[in-house]
């Protein structure tokens, strides 16, 4: 049953500023918490090493805010975790050459042409037709 006729007093505490002598007026009070334990006031700060959270995620996304392809390799970076309003693209392949534009290929190595006195026709034809060869085995330009 509640008492009607002494409603609880405020009691602002304070900490610091002047201190004054008590007189015999001065209320005489107990401070507790709602359950009746002594009130300690406020708790300082408390430091809770990561390892004592519970309900933490088991993958963070960065945060530096990039994404790598070691990120990507590590499954740091997902659709998921990006959220839904992001679009991802299907990856782009390129086109191999030809008459479209598409992508340009390295052909084999193919030594130089030699000149001077020591060229002749047998060695000029042989080097245009391993270039020539190197194009077509990269599908730069087609076959013959």
């Amino acid at each position: 049953m509640a008492d009607t006729h002494f409603p609880p007093q405020t009691f602002v505490v304070a900490t610091g500023g002047k201190k004054c002598k008590p007189s015999v007026l001065d209320p005489r009070i107990r401070l507790v918490k709602p359950d009746g334990t002594p009130w300690q006031g406020d708790p300082p700060d408390v430091t809770v090493s990561w390892d004592a959270v519970t309900g933490k995620p088991t993958t963070l996304p960065p945060t530096d805010g990039s994404v790598t392809t070691a990120k990507l390799a590590d499954n740091a970076v997902t659709k998921a975790k990006l959220g839904s309003d992001v679009v991802i693209p299907d990856a782009y392949t390129l086109p191999p050459a030809g008459t479209a534009i598409g992508g340009v290929k390295k052909g084999t190595a193919v030594p130089d042409t030699e000149t001077g006195d020591a060229a002749t026709v047998a060695t000029v034809a042989a080097s245009l037709n391993a270039l020539l060869a190197s194009l077509r085995a990269a599908g730069v330009i087609a076959g013959s």
